[in-house]
Formats: structure tokens, C-alpha cells, sequence
């Protein structure tokens, strides 16, 4: 296929008659800054110098003719008369005519050499989407790659752990003649050190690296996704030109108003509302908006006003056009609607819904129902936050609620929200206060993660999701996050859908038997992150004494301690009729076939070789063992 030589100058030209039609439309209304014309001069010039770069003469001709019009009012910036301004706006009209039809033309020669699929056609705004969507899938792709590395950099972690503990063995930390003062034990100790120090640089180097390539890529993923959507202000400048020409037809005057041009949305999606935005502007200036006499003799202002709004509303974007003309004649529209067949006598509901497909919004990002269960809620209906105690819920018929500002909200953890789970009593709660169309809620979190920007795309035909779900955002590895309808949230705290409370589970209590103090302060680190209850001993004596004093889900215990050594430790435990169903695991650098046979026959339940440790697995051991 023939490369396309208008790539660069499509979106150039469209964007500078853009610009161009805004400021016009803008010296037109008075509300031109000083220098105007001059600035329009710019535009002007560097459209007439691309188009001729590409051998268009009939655009560069017709900025000329633009430039020539402005030509008078260079210096002065005024006089400039509403012939020259529709001029000016005629020309314009022309050009993006024919960059128009410039894509046409490149579709049809496309569809006359090869097959060409139906929505190859030309859609860009700002950016090619298809280079852009490419970039995200490499980005995805480069971040597949990464967590690859990130399993790396885990399994560098374990290995720094295991010198840490040969490290231990040579520390001085039990009889004296056991510490290694020279000959070969003392090598063995300056290279266990050694091993431990390098380990423990290129570890953290490493972990530093991947940390800065994951930001740098999260950046650029979401600097991607934002080039791939077009701000909503960009169909402003059509929908007031629609406006302005229809009035000036009409002999009417009218003044345009916007909101929410800052809404991010999907190119697609602006593509299908814009034709039917401008036939909603044109028949309210049309057939809304009054002449000025008659707007004088009604009491109303001599213009006429017409607006649009683009706002989220759940997962729908919402486009709003409002007038204060005459009003729809209901009457006069059933009558006609009725001579065409188009409905019986009852009238008719019409409805235009958009989704959004993407769409970008500011987010702050919560925490809830565990690590890595994060959700986003838009920043624009979050009212503020709060530290709740159990003291400060309280629980009716209808459901929980806290005092804001005063007044008594509903609150619901988002767990329960989400999957009506029920949710532990006594606990403390992050709150995030939460507007909705029904009024405020608080909502339930572990933690706030921050805010930025959020791009949301729509849930993939099929899904049942719930009412307080809008739709799903990509964290930086890919995987789907939920984003919150504020709506549905608080429609349902409003429900009093709170689930049933339950009391909190005990953390399972667990004992460490090890002479070192790295080993021992190792594994209570691991386990008391997991959630368990994590007491030490330093030696089989001393865990002996524990045990009399408290009962243990599970022991791991070392095989080499001075004094009553793992084994003997664990033929007592068997021994003792009260505590010898208790699980025990042996943690030993001791891995030959005789010693793995010893642990089972004085009944150890497992056997964790130190040189082969895996977190993973020994989690799992336990989590199975230990119930």
C-alpha cells in the first residue's frame, strides 16, 4: 500500500482551523485578546505554507484569501465587519472540506489495491489511534517483560535471605567454642559476610531499577491512553459555529455557553455524537430561541441563550443542551409525528445513550478487602475523608451511619458494597464521604493510595456487574480495577444493604524455635505479615516453658541448638499427652536421606531445608497444617 502523503498534514490542518474558527468566533463576540488578528494572521500562514508543502493549492489559496480579508486590521485589531467574518468562516468551511475529502480519497485508493477493513477509515483528531494503540500494547507487552524480572528479583530476595542465615551461623552467638576465630572457619565466615554484603547491594540496585522502569512505563501508559482520547471542548467550536450561522440566517440573536470541555472521551464516541449535537443546537436556535421582537414582548433578554454540558453520569457520559427560547410545542410535535405514522396517540419517549467506551477522569484510588484489591472513585464526588472507630458507627434496622459535618450518612465498607459481604465488628475504617444524585455516604476502605488520572473503559459485553460499579481502569501490570459509580454507592448505602457484622477473626498464634537471631527474627517477620500471632524461643528449654504457658497452632522449630537439639524437642512434644497433636516443622541445613528419616519417625509434620527456601511454600505448609 502506497504511504499516505497527508498523515502529518491532516491533523496539523484541522487543528489549526480549529483554532482558527474559535478565535474568529471570539473576535466576533468582542472577547478577543489584543493582538487577535495578528494571531489569526499566524494561523493563516502557517496553514497556507503546510498546504503547499503537500502541493494542496486550493487550501493554500484559500488561506491566502483569509490573510488578505485580516490584511487591513493587522495593527489596529478592530472594524473587522460581520461580511469579513462570515468570509473568514466561509473559507474555513471550504478548507476542512477538502482535508476532508483528502482522507476520502486515500480510503478509496486503499479499498481499490487491497482489501480494506471498514473502520480503517481516516479518525484522527490529535493523534493517528491505531500508532497510539499500538504503543499501549507494546507498553503492556514491556510490562509483561518486567514482571518477569520482578519473579527475579523475588527469587534474589530469597537468595539474599539465605546468606543471611549462613551469614548467621558464623555469628557469635552460642558457647564459645563454637565461634570461629581462625583457620578455615574463620574463611568460611569472611566469605558467608562477603556473600551476604554483595547480595544485599545488588539486590536493592536491582529492585531500585525495576521500581524506576515501572514508574516510567506507568507514566507512559497513561500519557498514551490520554493522547488516544479527545477532550469534549473539541466539539464546541462546531456546535457554536451551528449556532452562530443558524441565528445569523434567522435574523436572531444568540449567545453559547459550555461546560464540561474538559471531559476526556474516546474519539468513537465524539464521532457519534457530533452530528447529532449539531441537529439538537440548530433546532433550538431554529425553533426554540425567539426573534428579538418577540423575546422583548415576552420580558426576556433581546438574546437568546443556548448551552451545551458534557458531564459522568455512572456509566454513561451525558450530553445536555439547554435554551430558554419558547420550549418544545409538545402539541405541535404529537400532531405531526402523528400525520407521518410515526406513532399513535399516545406520543413518544426518544433517548440517545453514549457510552463511553473510554474515557479519562481524576481518581482517587482506595484500598479494600486485602492487599491489591484496589478501586477507584471520581475525584469529583469525593466531599472528604475520615477516621472512623467502631465507637463512632452506629447500627440500626436500615444499616450503619456516622456523623459528617453533623448529619447522621449512611456508611457501608466498599467489600460490602461491592458483593454485600459481611463485614468485622470492632474494627477501625478509613471513610471516604462520597456525593451522589441521592445525597452523601461513607465509604468503607483499608487505605487511600492516592489520586491521578484514571482512564475508564466500559465493562466488555455480558458482564453482570453491580449498580455501584461504572466500569474498569488497567493498573500499570494490565489486570482490571474496578471503578465506583458515586450513584450506585450511595443509592445503596441509602438501602441500609450493610451485610451482617461478624466478629474478628483471632490471629492463629504460632511459635519459633532457633538459636540464631536472624533466623528467628526472619521467619516471626514473615509470618506476622501473613496475619499470624508469632511468640520466639531461643532454645528447646525455653520452648518447652512457652508452651506450658500458651497453646500454639504450629512449632518450627531448628534441628541444631545447643542443648536439646530439634529432634529431641519435637520426641517430647509426641510425648506429651496433652500437647502432642500440636503440627511441628523442622527448619535445618540438614537435608540427607537419614535426617529427612529421623524427622519422620519422631513425627515432624515437615521439613524445610534453609538452602532450598521457599516462601511461597512454606506459607503454604503451615496455612495447611495450622488451619
Amino acid at each position: 500500500m502506497a504511504q499516505d502523503p497527508f498523515k502529518y498534514f491532516r491533523p496539523e490542518a484541522t487543528d489549526l482551523v480549529d483554532q482558527f474558527a474559535r478565535n474568529m468566533l471570539e473576535l466576533e463576540k468582542g472577547n478577543a485578546a489584543t493582538g487577535a488578528v495578528r494571531k489569526l494572521l499566524r494561523l493563516a500562514h502557517t496553514l497556507k505554507g503546510a498546504a503547499r508543502v503537500v502541493k494542496q493549492t486550493g487550501i493554500a489559496d484559500l488561506a491566502h484569501a483569509i490573510e488578505d480579508t485580516l490584511s487591513p486590521h493587522r495593527d489596529t485589531g478592530d472594524g473587522v465587519s460581520r461580511d469579513d467574518i462570515d468570509a473568514v468562516l466561509k473559507h474555513l468551511d471550504e478548507i476542512s472540506s477538502k482535508v476532508a475529502s483528502l482522507g476520502k480519497e486515500m480510503a478509496a485508493t486503499a479499498e481499490a489495491g487491497a482489501k480494506a477493513e471498514p473502520d480503517k477509515a481516516i479518525r484522527t483528531i490529535r493523534a493517528d489511534i491505531a500508532e497510539t494503540d499500538a504503543v499501549l500494547e507494546g507498553v503492556a507487552e514491556t510490562h509483561a517483560l518486567l514482571n518477569g524480572l520482578r519473579n527475579a528479583a523475588q527469587g534474589m530476595e530469597q537468595m539474599r535471605r539465605l546468606s543471611d542465615l549462613l551469614a548467621g551461623r558464623f555469628v557469635a552467638s552460642g558457647p564459645a567454642e563454637r565461634r570461629p576465630s581462625s583457620g578455615m572457619a574463620g574463611q568460611r565466615g569472611a566469605v558467608a559476610e562477603e556473600l551476604r554484603r554483595k547480595f544485599g547491594t545488588v539486590g536493592r540496585e536491582f529492585g531500585q531499577t525495576i521500581d524506576q522502569m515501572d514508574r516510567e512505563l506507568r507514566q507512559l501508559r497513561e500519557a498514551a491512553e490520554r493522547l488516544r482520547l479527545v477532550a469534549a471542548g473539541s466539539l464546541f467550536t462546531a456546535l457554536e459555529r451551528t449556532a452562530r450561522d443558524v441565528a445569523r440566517t434567522q435574523g436572531k440573536q444568540v449567545a453559547f455557553g459550555t461546560a464540561g470541555g474538559d471531559v476526556r472521551l474516546d474519539a468513537h464516541v465524539l464521532e457519534t455524537v457530533q452530528g447529532a449535537l449539531i441537529q439538537i443546537v440548530r433546532n433550538a436556535v431554529a425553533h426554540g430561541i425567539e426573534t428579538e421582537n418577540e423575546r422583548i414582548d415576552a420580558g426576556k433578554p433581546p438574546a437568546g441563550t443556548v448551552s451545551i454540558k458534557v458531564e459522568r453520569r455512572g456509566r454513561q457520559i451525558v450530553f445536555t443542551c439547554c435554551d430558554d427560547g419558547r420550549g418544545v410545542d409538545l402539541d405541535a410535535v404529537r400532531r405531526v409525528a402523528a400525520q407521518r405514522g410515526m406513532i399513535g396517540t399516545s406520543g413518544a419517549t426518544f433517548k440517545l445513550i453514549i457510552p463511553p467506551s473510554l474515557a479519562s477522569m481524576e481518581a482517587l484510588v482506595v484500598e479494600a478487602g486485602g492487599q491489591g484489591n484496589a478501586a477507584s472513585i471520581p475525584l469529583d464526588a469525593v466531599r472528604g475523608t475520615m477516621r472512623l472507630t467502631a465507637k463512632d458507627i452506629a447500627h440500626g434496622s436500615s444499616g450503619a451511619t456516622v456523623l459528617y459535618d453533623g448529619v447522621a450518612i449512611p456508611f457501608m465498607p466498599l467489600p460490602t458494597a461491592l458483593a454485600g459481604a459481611s463485614w468485622p465488628a470492632g474494627r477501625n475504617w478509613t471513610a471516604i464521604v462520597v456525593a451522589g444524585a441521592m445525597g452523601l455516604a461513607a465509604l468503607g476502605v483499608d487505605r487511600l493510595l492516592g489520586t491521578g488520572p484514571t482512564v475508564v473503559r466500559t465493562l466488555p459485553d455480558g458482564t453482570t456487574a453491580s449498580a455501584v460499579v461504572a466500569g474498569a481502569s488497567l493498573d500499570t501490570e494490565g489486570n482490571p480495577q474496578l471503578v465506583i459509580d458515586p450513584d450506585g454507592l450511595v443509592a445503596a448505602a441509602y438501602r441500609g444493604t450493610a451485610g451482617a457484622l461478624k466478629s474478628e477473626a483471632t490471629k492463629r498464634p504460632l511459635l519459633v524455635v532457633d538459636d540464631s537471631m536472624t533466623t528467628r527474627m526472619l521467619e516471626k517477620s514473615i509470618l506476622e505479615s501473613t496475619g499470624y500471632d508469632v511468640d520466639v524461643a531461643l532454645s528447646g528449654e525455653e520452648a518447652l516453658d512457652c508452651l506450658r504457658a500458651k497453646h500454639f497452632a504450629l512449632i518450627l522449630v531448628d534441628v541444631e541448638m545447643p542443648g536439646m537439639d530439634g529432634f529431641t524437642f519435637v520426641e517430647r512434644l509426641r510425648a506429651d499427652p496433652v500437647r502432642h497433636d500440636i503440627p511441628a516443622i523442622l527448619v535445618t541445613s540438614r537435608a540427607s536421606p537419614d535426617d529427612l528419616k529421623r524427622g519422620r519417625d519422631v513425627g515432624a509434620n515437615g521439613h524445610i531445608v534453609k538452602s532450598e527456601f521457599d516462601q511461597a511454600e512454606l506459607l503454604a505448609t503451615i496455612e495447611r497444617l495450622a488451619g
